[in-house]
């Protein structure tokens, strides 16, 4: 953790053991699950998600809970709505974060996003660098043209790209978050 330039430290981590025998090897029967969270604006988001998301996963349908069959794409999608959802709710904070998280076990690892905190593997004797995530940023092409099909504006602000509407005076440096009240409340 390194809190930068800002007044006070807004990131949390989130380090949990999920029961998932159906996922991991019969002789562990859990499945780590690792959240890093960017939090702007505030910590509270971001705290938010880190007491949260990962439960929120473990419940998914998706996770294989209940009967229903492993899909980690499907199970990160739902976890990641019910804590914005779960956020929005239950909280009147304006702050947002970026989330990256990670399941390991059963010998994979698999990983989620949202925004531009970057996930990547070092392979190898020389642990070359893989990227496993893509930064949501709004100068991405596919970001761009998305953030614009629902009437969003990417402008350059400052010393980067960033995404508006013409409803707010705010802007973001990422095109995707958890939170962001104010912002999403605009549209």
């Amino acid at each position: 953790e390194m809190q930068g330039r800002r007044n006070t430290m807004e990131d949390m981590l989130a380090v949990e053991r999920l029961p998932a025998a159906h996922i991991a090897r019969p002789g562990d029967g859990a499945m780590y699950f690792l959240g890093l969270y960017d939090g702007h604006g505030g910590a509270a988001c971001a705290a938010y998600a880190a007491q949260h998301l990962h439960a929120r996963l473990s419940e998914a349908h998706a996770f294989g809970g209940a009967g229903g069959a492993f899909s980690a794409p499907e199970a990160f999608d739902s976890a990641f709505a019910a804590t914005e959802e779960g956020f929005m709710r239950d909280s009147e904070s304006g702050s947002g974060s970026c989330a990256l998280t990670a399941l390991i076990g059963g010998g994979k690892v698999y990983t989620a996003h949202l925004g531009d905190s970057r996930a990547v593997l070092g392979v190898g004797a020389q642990a070359e660098a893989v990227r496993l995530t893509e930064d949501h940023k709004p100068d991405a092409p596919s970001e761009r043209q998305r953030c614009e099909s629902v009437g969003g504006s990417v402008v350059m602000g400052g010393r980067c790209w960033r995404i508006t509407h013409p409803a707010t005076a705010m802007m973001l440096a990422t095109s995707r978050s958890l939170g962001d009240r104010r912002f999403k409340e605009s549209w």
